[in-house]
């Protein structure tokens, strides 16, 4: 099972220590100069230094002469607007010790930095790749619906019923595991629509929504479950409510004994892509 500590009977040591890299290109403010904090990682008689942000395109710079503890990150000197996307210690940690015990042995540090900035931060609604799916099964779709599935504001309903109106066996040609993700996403969405103030799953707000980290991290997931098991009992919720993709659950009916099968769908769907990250 992803996640799960199969290879580490005694968690080995992960060091962390911050510091700021004077041997980049400072930036400088009414005289002074900052430089880019980053982080030096080691693991399992392996090291490497990464950027302490949780994105790659951008630093955060930090005056060395107010930076004198290695271990934690100074509040009072990082710019409000970014001490919210610092990379944590527990945040690399929690990483490292996921990405390992899904590879074992043959397991890197080698561009962890890239796969924290990337892979970390892809929204999660992404990883299911609902609309490639789709658009592979385009083959007899007239050419003016083609376009359809272009549209950003375009529901995952919308786009399924679309297609069937073309092809009533298109359900029968979406594998098991495409189903299972199709249920997935739908109830995310429910999800989202019933316990924030915002769609979670929406990629135009980069900021706000759910990436592949906070699925990763936990607490998300284990709200997922909660609500899930709750569903059951509460049908009214589904039909009664008028969420975005509501309808996708007529063709493929969400079933309380098949929560482990979702949940491990998607903990293998993310598996499959981090592994083509780190082998």
């Amino acid at each position: 099972m992803i996640g799960q500590n199969r290879f580490m009977e005694k968690e080995k040591k992960i060091s962390i220590r911050y510091y700021i890299n004077t041997s980049k290109k400072p930036l400088i403010k009414n005289g002074v100069h900052f430089f880019p904090l980053y982080a030096k990682i080691g693991f399992n008689k392996e090291s490497t230094s990464i950027k302490a942000y949780s994105g790659l395109y951008e630093d955060v710079f930090l005056n060395p002469n107010e930076f004198n503890d290695h271990n934690n990150i100074p509040e009072n000197s990082i710019k409000k607007e970014a001490s919210s996307i610092v990379l944590n210690a527990d945040k690399i940690d929690r990483i490292i010790r996921f990405e390992y015990n899904l590879v074992g042995e043959k397991y890197t540090l080698k561009k962890l930095g890239s796969r924290i900035g990337d892979f970390y931060n892809t929204p999660l609604s992404l990883i299911f790749n609902i609309r490639f799916i789709f658009q592979s099964l385009m083959i007899d779709v007239p050419d003016r619906l083609a376009g359809f599935l272009f549209i950003k504001n375009n529901s995952l309903s919308s786009l399924y019923y679309h297609l069937k109106y073309y092809d009533q066996n298109l359900k029968n040609k979406l594998s098991d595991n495409h189903q299972k993700a199709i249920v997935l996403y739908s109830l995310l969405s429910i999800y989202s629509e019933t316990s924030f103030e915002y769609s979670i799953l929406d990629i135009e707000k980069s900021d706000k929504c759910l990436k592949v980290y906070d699925w990763i991290e936990g607490q998300f997931k284990k709200g997922f479950i909660e609500f899930l098991n709750e569903l059951d009992y509460k049908q009214d919720v589904l039909n009664k409510a008028n969420f975005k993709n509501k309808d996708l659950l007529i063709d493929f009916p969400f079933h309380a004994k098949d929560i482990n099968s979702y949940i491990k769908t998607l903990n293998e769907t993310i598996a499959r892509q981090l592994l083509s990250y780190v082998r």
